[in-house]
């Protein structure tokens, strides 16, 4: 859980708005179980579970005897970090001695940048990009998919196991599924398909081509 942005209100008081759309107030004259929450002692991963799990919190600095508002702001990427990002977004296997040199640093110092990255969450870690193409899988498709609530405990193990499956998301709308799947030929995607309505009814949408590939750029400024 990240937060997004703060803001102060009213009272000492303020307002964090967290990834998943929630909005805490956070009242400085509060502490959570009886104990003062120390900067020191307390990491981002730690603070946004804090803050997701409870309605308010002293974030105290012991040695200013201050509040902390920059505790409560999510890890902002410096023009460095930018630079390492993209370099390892075209290309994951780049070394640490051919990054130094485009970004002008030890490789110890970009060592410790995807270091610190990994650590807060930036980086979730390293993988390969396959070309389903060239596997064989050359049918891509949406599924839209009305799931009963009552159902979701069976679905979700069962349409993690399918490795088709690229992507499932729960959405808002007249279908409470968004199923990405990759198939070799329209008669596996058609039995895929009569297998999902046991769970309640689709509606499919085959790809005849892709513009805009995969990407993660919407982060660069």
């Amino acid at each position: 859980m990240k937060i997004e942005k703060y803001e102060s209100i009213n009272n000492g008081q303020y307002k964090i708005y967290l990834s998943d759309g929630t909005i805490l107030k956070i009242n400085s004259d509060v502490i959570i179980n009886n104990n003062l929450l120390y900067k020191k002692e307390i990491d981002n991963t730690l603070l946004n579970k804090i803050l997701k799990e409870n309605d308010n919190a002293n974030i105290y600095n012991r040695e200013t005897k201050k509040m902390e508002r920059k505790e409560l702001i999510y890890y902002k990427l410096d023009a460095v970090d930018e630079q390492i990002l993209t370099i390892l977004q075209d290309n994951a296997r780049t070394s640490l001695k051919d990054i130094a040199e485009q970004v002008f640093l030890s490789p110890t110092a970009v060592g410790a940048r995807i270091d610190r990255m990994l650590q807060e969450g930036v980086l979730e870690g390293f993988t390969t990009r396959i070309n389903p193409e060239a596997m064989g899988h050359y049918i891509k498709a949406f599924i839209n998919l009305e799931v009963d609530p009552v159902q979701k405990n069976e679905f979700y193990p069962y349409i993690d196991s399918v490795m088709n499956v690229v992507e499932c998301n729960c959405v808002t709308g007249d279908f409470s599924m968004l199923i990405e799947v990759r198939f070799p030929t329209t008669a596996e995607l058609d039995q895929f398909i009569g297998d999902l309505q046991k769970f309640g009814k689709t509606k499919t949408q085959i790809v005849f081509s892709t513009c805009v590939k995969h990407r993660c750029k919407y982060w660069r400024t």
